[in-house]
């Protein structure tokens, strides 16, 4: 397996609960859910972006002001 180079962007959005503690390394804040059938099947999502061909549950960005749990309840509907 060849090492792949993927090119990463920081945007800083207001919008978003985010912070850059001592030491210099931004960090944001997200939240997500797990989403399981009656027969304990699990829903997962593989990434198109990176890192590429992972999979993932549904998330996203918790806002400025909003909790983790408000965040996430319109992850699996969008």
């Amino acid at each position: 397996m060849s090492a792949r180079y993927n090119e990463r962007r920081v945007v800083v959005d207001p919008a978003m609960s985010w912070r850059v503690p001592e030491g210099g390394e931004y960090w944001h804040e997200s939240a997500g859910v797990s989403v399981c059938d009656p027969g304990g099947r699990f829903l997962f999502f593989e990434r198109t972006v990176f890192p590429v061909s992972a999979l993932t549950v549904a998330a996203g960005h918790v806002g400025s002001g909003e909790s983790p749990e408000q965040a996430a309840l319109p992850q699996p509907l969008t």
